[in-house]
Order: structure tokens, then C-alpha cells, then sequence
């Protein structure tokens, strides 16, 4: 018999074994827009079929049908989890729902992305993948598993058929599919059947009304990595005969399994201390107990992550000698080179060198051997950059927490109530920004002193004190200690000069620390010049893929957006993402960085005032992708999220921006801390857009951590807090304190005229707040005055100068509030508004607003009932949370006056 015809008997066998099933779906079937090819599988819920979409674009999918015509309650509600499961999930390791329907008989039927791959397991073996290609994919499963944990869903079969791999341009590209057993997170873990696959089951899952949580998954995982790596099952009994009651099950699973690399697999061959390292990851992975575990599957990646750069695990205890030990292995340095200390933080919570106790046998060893000494030197600087403050701020935290828990057992407490104190402890102090708290701990308690070690250390030895200066302040520059890193640098600088040295290395990264620092300040026109002299002598001295050349280009890329415009800066950054695509690959976390920046000068270099379409898909392209970046590199993903929401402003999406805002908020906050530059900035623009849409409540939270974090760090009569001030007083205004909201915005816009940081697109923005105050408090003349008062702002500025439209939203605020008063309004302006508007976004709100002047106050060019529906009448369908006050306005006009 061929194929196709072995296919299509087994098809209809199949459709004949699902009783009551709606119809028959053999190869040729169709449903829908889909013609059915063949089955691909079936499981407890319902038939997996392989079908060609014929509309509106062809493709293969997958579809998932019912089993039965008439699902019961409980089978309802497992089919309709899997589909929302899988709708709410959007992450690259994850495959993706397209659309859900139903049969005419209510069968219910969902479509899937499909995937054309082997299994995980028949996927490495084939390809006799080695132990790194192995890892790399577990945690690129890893991270797909953790985003459906962060969405609260926990798939609760993971094993390798499960985990389908394809080649993608030259690399392993895992996805996830079959969440027909998968569960909310909280959970029972049954209700009397047993759910999953023996081979690969955690303990739990077997225990009636057992709550389930993340390291369900993990479990799983743990089994799944320990056989890619080891070539054998852990579970062997369960492959040869799969249990099929509660006890055998149970009896299975509370086995202990023993994790050992050392018989076969890809990690036979591995040194004793490396093969040790990744036996504890995967034995803490599959702990019978859960509370043993790691505490996420997003720590097990992580861990996976440090094994393969050769950092510290956290599964081995972190202690000084072994933190020591992978570094010198990372770095190839000279083992037995005597005189380095290593300085533990208080509690063992990290390990650094600053104070160079043993200076006299280095300079010993520098008269004999200057380069063994350089060599120490080097060592010092790396292990200040090693500090990993997002690794501090997780110790800081957990030592806190525990310390917490102790104290209860201390006084008598019993475990359950040491066991809470410790998890309230965790959470209050995760809400107070972990990671700016070992910064300052850090800054303060160590490098503060580190100024007078180096003076005392190696006044004698410039070239040593001018390195390890450049070092401290490269340090200090990544924590945002500016004015200490700012003396650092310029000290090193200084000495680079007087030798007249332009061209080394030190030299080179002297000048690039000295930018990074001014574009850290906004100083853009001195950070643009040190860019352009430096990267042509990186380039000549290191060569064009150097590492530094490379940084330089992008940054004299990224500068050229602010200096020569963005049409310059695309030109370059072109360039710059070809290189580095070509060289790293484009998932690299350079590549991306450098990507990123091209999405924000595409957004200003196109001459538009909106955002296309083809750019905000490109953008949800780049942060599918950017979403696999671990550490400090997810800033990139916290940046490239501030910028969709940009994008999305200029069309007048602001409640999508302000989504988005949150998102570089999130991120910025577990990144680089609280009070960091990004995550301040990503939080004023989502304060801004909430208030657009009139979402006060979720504002008022935003705009209070605003304030109190710049107050803290700039001081209560700072510059900085004149938009947090402007916010708090319009929710003043809205709320009922009209009155003093007045008062308080008549005094800021009096400071702000004031002061010389102020710009006049500014001053333009708080008149626009205080005209908003007036007009909730019923004061439409002084609602009106302020609006003038910031046209005329606008059109003194030098951009109306050049382009007159620029002050177009001003003098549509201002003609409304002259119609809401009974004022003329000049028909042939109006229509001349609506024409410029056009430009805009259809859902921007300068549009809405011209269009809705036009309608009712002016003299349209065409039929009055045209222009409404082609621009008034879809915001009458929109939800009110997603679109601005002025347009939320618009619509209670509509549907008060017909």
C-alpha cells in the first residue's frame, strides 16, 4: 500500500473511532478556509491535523479538532484553556494559535502554527549535537517555558515529543506545542486522573489536591536536560512499561533519581569541577521536594546560561575560592601569580579586588616582571567589572529575607510562620528596587574608598594608576555615578595625553568611557565630536570588527540622530547592523542593540509625523527576538519596548504606549534599577499616557513612584520633578481640587519660566495642563487663555518657524474652546486644519478633533455625513480606556447632538 494511501485509511479509521464526531475529516476535507492533509496525532482532548490554509494567505497549520460533538463541562473547559493558553502566549520557543471556530454541530476546533521539526531528542541525536548545542537549546526551551509561566500557565507534559526542533538560518529553533493538559498556575494538581507522562512527571502531579506551581515544569525540564546530556533515560521503567494506576504511578515517581554525567552522553568527556557544576544543576531541578528547587524556571536558564560562560552556578555554594577559580579559567590568566585578595562583601554576598593589600610584593614583581604585573592589573580591573549587580541585588535580597525568617524561628515562631515572614520580607523588599540597593551599597561602601587605595598603591607606577583609574571609572559609569567616574576618567585621560599615547588600547577606551559619560549626560554635541575623532584611530589601530571600533561606530551612529538627523544616523546604522550580523549572528545582543537603535531613527527619519505599519511590525519582529537576552543585556529590551511605545504615541495609540511603557519599565526596574535613567523615562511617558486616556486611578500609582524616586535623587527643587508636579496637579484638578491645582500650576509654570533648563516645547506643555485643570473645573475663558497663551508659545518657537504646522494640536485646542463658547471660528481654517491633520495617524486625536470642528462648526468640503463616518464614527465603537479625553469628548458630543 503507498503512502497516501496507508494516510488515508488510517484518516478514516481515525474519524470512525471519534464517536459522535461532527463529520469525517479525511485528506481533501475542508473546513473553513483550510483543506485537511493528513493526521499528525491525537491525544486526550481531540485530533491533530495537518492542513494547507488557502486564505487570505497559504500556508501549512496545524488544527486541533474535538474529539466529541458534545464536550463534557470539565472537557469544555480543558479544550478552551489550551486555547487561551496558547492565544495569550507569544514568545519565538512557543508555537503560536492563529485562529479558534467551531464545527456547525459546536465542535469546537482551534489553529495552530505549524511546525515542521523532529522531536528534541531524535533532533540532537541525528545531528550528534554537541554538549554547548544541547544547553543552548535547553535554555531557548527554557526561556519559551518561562514566558507561559509568566502568563500563569504551567503546560504539565513537558517531554521531548513534546518540543519540536526545526533548522532556522543555520540554528536550532525550538517550539513547544500539546498544552492540552496544561493548568493555571495554583492549580490542584488532579481531580482524580493523572495528567502528563510518567517518564517525565513530577512527583506532585501525582498527589490528589496537590497544588502545582512553576517547578512542576521544572521538573520536567530537569528529566528532559539530564537525558539529552547523559544518552539515557532517568526513568527507564517507565519507557518500558508505562504505569497505568495511582499506586504504580506514585511508586514510580517517588524514586530518587541519581544524576551522573560520567558513563555516556556529550558530557562523559567533562573535567571533574565542570562535569560537577552541571550534575548540581540538573540534580536541583529534580529535587522530590519543590521547595528544594529553584525557585523558577527562569533561574534553572539562568544557571545554564552562567555554566556555559563559566560564572559562578548558583546550584554550588558561592564561595570565595570557586567564584575565583572559574574567573582566572575565563580570563586564561596567570595561575600562581601571588598577591591578589579577594574582598568578601559583608556576608560572603560578593567577591572583588580594590584594595590591593599586596602592593609591595607587585611592585616587587613589576621591577622584575612588568608584564606578569600588568597581567595582575588586568586581573583587578576585570573582577571590578565581574560585579554583577543584578546577582548582588537577588544575594542582598535572599539574605534579608532569610535573615527575617530566623528571627521569627528565634522567638519562637513555628516554620509555617518563619516561612511567611521570610516570603513577606522578599516581597516588600523587591518592591523597594533590590538592585539600586547593592548599587549604592557598592558605590558607597567599597569604590568610595577605592580612590585613595589606588593613590596609595601605585602613585610610583602612572601607567598602572592611569589603567586601573580607567577601570573604576568604566565601573562607574555603568552604575550611573557620574560625578565619581567623571574624576576617574579624566585622570586617566590626562595621562594618556601627556605621553602622548592615542592609539592603545587604554587609550582608546579612555576616550570612549569619556563619551559614554556625556551621553549618559545629554552632553550630545561633545559626545558626537569624541566619537567621530575616536573611531577613525580605533579602526586604523584595532581593526574594523575590533570590539571597541564596533561599540564607537554605534555609538557615533546613535549620536548622529541628535546632531545631523536621523536620515544620517540610518544611513550609518545600516551599515553597522550588517556588520554585525555578518560577524555575531542576528540574535547577538550587539546585533540587537545596534537593530534597536535603527527602529528609533526609522521613527524620526522618515519625515512622517506617524508610525507605519510595516515599522511597528518590525519592531513586535525585534522583541520576539530580543526576549531571549539574559542579564544586563535585556536593557536592550527594555529600550526597544520604551520605543514601540513612541512609535505607537505619534499615532495616537496611547493606550497601547502606554502598555508598552510599562513593559521598559518592568524591565528597566530588574534591569538597571528603579531610579535608573531608562526606567524613570519609561515611567513618565506611561504616566503621560494614561492621563491622555483618562485612566486616573492606574495614573496616580505611576506618577507617585515617579515622583518620590526623582525627589530622591535630584531634590526637591530639581528641574527633574516639573513634569511629575505637572502630573500630580492635573489629577488634582480632575479629582475635585480644582482650586489648589491652579494655584499649584499658576506657581510651576512661574518656576519654570524661570529657570534656564526650561524649553519653551515645555512651558507650551504645562499651559496645555493648566487649560485642561480650567476646563474640568468649568472655567472655560481661563481654560481658553491658557491655550492661547501656549500657541503663542508654539509659534515663538524656532521649529514653527521653519514649519508652521508644528503648532496645529495648539490652535485646534484653542478654536474648540472658542466654539464651546459661542465664538465664530473661520470655516476655511478649519478646513485647512483638517487637510494638515490627515498627515496624521486615522487614530490620532489631532485628527479626530479637526474633523469633529469641521462637522460642527465649520463648512466640510464634501457631504457633512461622509466626513463623520470616515472620520468621527469608528470612535463610537472603540473602547472609552483606549482612547484620549479629547476624543472620549468628541464621542459624548456625538451622542448628544445626533
Amino acid at each position: 500500500m503507498s503512502n497516501e494511501a496507508e494516510t488515508q485509511a488510517l484518516t478514516l479509521a481515525l474519524n470512525r473511532a471519534l464517536h459522535d464526531s461532527a463529520q469525517a475529516l479525511g485528506p481533501g476535507s475542508v473546513l473553513g478556509h483550510f483543506i485537511i492533509e493528513r493526521v499528525l496525532g491525537q491525544g486526550g482532548m481531540g485530533v491533530v491535523y495537518q492542513a494547507e490554509q488557502i486564505e487570505p494567505v497559504r500556508r501549512k497549520v496545524a488544527i486541533k479538532l474535538s474529539r466529541q460533538r458534545r464536550l463534557s463541562a470539565q472537557e469544555r473547559a480543558w479544550f478552551e484553556l489550551e486555547r487561551q493558553a496558547l492565544a495569550q502566549m507569544n514568545h519565538p520557543a512557543i508555537a503560536q494559535i492563529l485562529e479558534a471556530d467551531a464545527l456547525e454541530d459546536a465542535s469546537p476546533y482551534f489553529v495552530m502554527e505549524y511546525v515542521d521539526g523532529e522531536t528534541l531528542l531524535k533532533h540532537v541525536d541525528a545531528r550528534q549535537s554537541s554538549l554547548r548545542e544541547r544547553i543552548e537549546l535547553m535554555i531557548q526551551v527554557g526561556r519559551g517555558v518561562e514566558h507561559a509561566h509568566q502568563k500563569g500557565v504551567l503546560h504539565c507534559d513537558l517531554k521531548p515529543s513534546n518540543i519540536l526542533v526545526r533548522d532556522l538560518d543555520g540554528r536550532a529553533a525550538p517550539k513547544i506545542i500539546d498544552f492540552g493538559t496544561a493548568r493555571l498556575a495554583g492549580q490542584a494538581s488532579n481531580d482524580g486522573q493523572i495528567y502528563g507522562t510518567a517518564a517525565y512527571m513530577a512527583p506532585e502531579q501525582a498527589e490528589v489536591g496537590q497544588v502545582i506551581d512553576t517547578r512542576t515544569d521544572l521538573f520536567s525540564l530537569g528529566l528532559i536536560g539530564l537525558e539529552m546530556l547523559s544518552g539515557r533515560s532517568a526513568r527507564p521503567d517507565a519507557h518500558t512499561g508505562d504505569p497505568t494506576n495511582l499506586s504504580e504511578i506514585r511508586s514510580l515517581l517517588g524514586k530518587t533519581i541519581d544524576v551522573d554525567l560520567t558513563s555516556a552522553g556529550p558530557a562523559k568527556g567533562l573535567s571533574g569541577w565542570r562535569r560537577r557544576e552541571l550534575e548540581a544543576i540538573l540534580a536541583r531541578a529534580i529535587r522530590q521536594d519543590p521547595a528544594e528547587r529553584y525557585d523558577s524556571v527562569a533561574e534553572f536558564v539562568q544557571d545554564l546560561q552562567r555554566w556555559l560562560d563559566r560564572q559562578p552556578v548558583s546550584a554550588l555554594p558561592a564561595s570565595r575560592a570557586y567564584r575565583a577559580r572559574l574567573f582566572l579559567t575565563r580570563n586564561a590568566l596567570a595561575v600562581g601569580l601571588g598577591g591578589l585578595t579577594l574582598i568578601g562583601l559583608a556576608g560572603g554576598l560578593v567577591a572583588t579586588s580594590l584594595s590591593l593589600n599586596e602592593a609591595e610584593s607587585q611592585r616587587r614583581l613589576a621591577e622584575a616582571r612588568q608584564a606578569d604585573l600588568e597581567r595582575v592589573v588586568e586581573f583587578q580591573q576585570n573582577l571590578l567589572s565581574e560585579i554583577d549587580m543584578n546577582d548582588l541585588a537577588a544575594r542582598l535580597t535572599g539574605r534579608l529575607s532569610d535573615t527575617a525568617g530566623q528571627l521569627v524561628r528565634r522567638d519562637g515562631g513555628s516554620e509555617s510562620e518563619a516561612d511567611a515572614a521570610t516570603l513577606d520580607a522578599r516581597s516588600m523588599i523587591e518592591r523597594l528596587a533590590p538592585v539600586d540597593a547593592a548599587r549604592d551599597l557598592v558605590v558607597e561602601g567599597i569604590l568610595g574608598q577605592a580612590d585613595a587605595l589606588i593613590s596609595e598603591r601605585h602613585a610610583d607606577n602612572p601607567a598602572i594608576e592611569a589603567s586601573l583609574r580607567l577601570s573604576l571609572g568604566q565601573t562607574l559609569v555603568a552604575w550611573q555615578a557620574f560625578d565619581a567616574a567623571d574624576a576617574q576618567i579624566e585622570a586617566a585621560r590626562a595621562y594618556y595625553r601627556r605621553i602622548d599615547d592615542w592609539t592603545s588600547r587604554d587609550a582608546l577606551e579612555a576616550e570612549t568611557e569619556a563619551l559614554k559619560l556625556r551621553w549618559w549626560l545629554q552632553r550630545f554635541p561633545e559626545a558626537y565630536a569624541l566619537a567621530q575623532a575616536t573611531r577613525p584611530r580605533a579602526e586604523a589601530a584595532l581593526g574594523l570588527d575590533d570590539d571597541l571600533s564596533l561599540y564607537l561606530l554605534r555609538a557615533e551612529t546613535a549620536l548622529s540622530s541628535y546632531i545631523e538627523g536621523a536620515a544620517v544616523a540610518m544611513n550609518n546604522g545600516r551599515k553597522l547592523v550588517e556588520r554585525l550580523t555578518r560577524l555575531r549572528g542576528p540574535s547577538h545582543p550587539d546585533t540587537l542593540r545596534a537593530e534597536g537603535d535603527q527602529l528609533f531613527n526609522r521613527i524620526h527619519g522618515s519625515g512622517s509625523q506617524r508610525c507605519d505599519d510595516g515599522l511597528v511590525a518590525d519592531f513586535h519582529d525585534h522583541l520576539a527576538r530580543a526576549e531571549s537576552l539574559s542579564g544586563s543585556d535585556r536593557r536592550t529590551l527594555a529600550v526597544s519596548s520604551m520605543n514601540l511605545g513612541t512609535c505607537l504615541a505619534l499615532n495616537g495609540q496611547y493606550a497601547d504606549a502606554a502598555h508598552w511603557m510599562g513593559r521598559a519599565a518592568e524591565l528597566g526596574r530588574e534591569v538597571l534599577g528603579e531610579r535608573h535613567g531608562i526606567t524613570m523615562q519609561a515611567l513618565n511617558d506611561r504616566a503621560n499616557y494614561l492621563l491622555l486616556v483618562g485612566r486616573l486611578d492606574e495614573a496616580e500609582d505611576v506618577v507617585d513612584s515617579l515622583y518620590e524616586h526623582q525627589r530622591a535623587i535630584y531634590g526637591e527643587a530639581s528641574h527633574y520633578l516639573f513634569y511629575p508636579r505637572s502630573y500630580k496637579l492635573y489629577l488634582a484638578g480632575a479629582t475635585g481640587q480644582a482650586d489648589a491645582a491652579i494655584d499649584g500650576m499658576n506657581a510651576l509654570i512661574t518656576e519654570a519660566s524661570q529657570n534656564a533648563e526650561t524649553t519653551i516645547a515645555f512651558l507650551n506643555w504645562l499651559h496645555h495642563i493648566a487649560s485642561w485643570i480650567h476646563e474640568a473645573s468649568g472655567r472655560l475663558d481661563e481654560a481658553l487663555r491658557m491655550a492661547e497663551a501656549g500657541l503663542a508659545l508654539c509659534q515663538s518657537s524656532q521649529a514653527a518657524q521653519a514649519a508652521p504646522e508644528v503648532c496645529g494640536f495648539n490652535e485646534l485646542e484653542a478654536t474648540r474652546l472658542q466654539a464651546l463658547q459661542g465664538q465664530t471660528v473661520d470655516p476655511a481654517r478649519l478646513n485647512e486644519l483638517l487637510e494638515q491633520s490627515r498627515s496624521l495617524y486615522p487614530t490620532h486625536y489631532a485628527r479626530s478633533l479637526a474633523a469633529w470642528l469641521v462637522y460642527r462648526f465649520g463648512q466640510p468640503t464634501g457631504p457633512r455625513e461622509s466626513l463623520r463616518r470616515e472620520e468621527l464614527d469608528w470612535l463610537l465603537e472603540e473602547e472609552p480606556a483606549r482612547i484620549s479625553i479629547i476624543q472620549q469628548r468628541i464621542v459624548d458630543d456625538l451622542r448628544a447632538n445626533g
